[in-house]
């Protein structure tokens, strides 16, 4: 708990600098503890300090860790897919997750509604954009960012909350944040609730850039 305390001590400091560099309030950029193979003691010491906001990228693994959870922090914390959803995954995905960051194609789209449908919820998402060249990461291509955005409209069980990006590996950040805020900004009022980007590395640039939501795991927890 101590090392966790402290982290987040200084991290709190930086956003608050990066915010006041900016000219945003400080409440306009909540932070997602990133637990991705880290311990059920690192999930529970993050809700402690006011940490609610859990990103996990494996169905599974999240599974496991709200069924430790059970009778303890679990109603407090607001679960986030932060990793890939294939198809036979979105099942469970609808059931157990508040908010899929990942949605990268239109049939994941249309089987959230159709999962979200039969389970009686409204599913909040956000569009992965895809900002770079690289093969590893998957995504939305700029031009593709408003039909998607016409797709989740006519769904009633899936509510589009934003976007998603991840600035590629070994470059500057900042061109590509500024991108992803350029095609958030051109999406309707409803759907402009959320801009995550920004993690460990990067995301000062990213708050600078108009995030409103940084992914944060090694800079809190340590390395895994």
């Amino acid at each position: 708990m101590s090392d966790i305390f402290g982290n987040w001590n200084r991290l709190d400091a930086q956003i608050d600098a990066a915010c006041t560099s900016a000219g945003r309030p400080r409440d306009d950029v909540s932070v997602l503890a990133v637990t991705k193979r880290q311990t059920m003691d690192s999930v529970r010491d993050a809700a402690r300090i006011g940490l609610t906001n859990i990103g996990e990228n494996y169905v599974q693994e999240a599974q496991f860790k709200q069924k430790e959870l059970d009778g303890g922090h679990t109603d407090s914390i607001t679960w986030h897919l932060i990793g890939h959803l294939q198809r036979n995954k979105v099942q469970t995905a609808v059931r157990i997750f508040s908010l899929i960051q990942t949605v990268d194609s239109m049939q994941i789209i249309l089987a959230i509604e159709r999962h979200a449908q039969a389970q009686g919820k409204i599913q909040d998402i956000l569009i992965q954009v895809k900002l770079g060249e690289e093969e590893s990461k998957t995504g939305v291509a700029k031009d593709e960012v408003n039909a998607f955005a016409e797709l989740a409209a006519t769904c009633s069980n899936v509510k589009l909350k934003g976007l998603m990006a991840v600035a590629p590996l070994n470059q500057d950040a900042r061109p590509y944040f500024a991108q992803a805020r350029e095609m958030f900004d051109v999406l309707p009022t409803e759907n402009r609730s959320i801009l995550c980007m920004g993690m460990s590395n990067d995301f000062i640039t990213a708050i600078q850039e108009g995030a409103t939501l940084v992914r944060i795991g090694t800079a809190l927890f340590g390395a895994r």
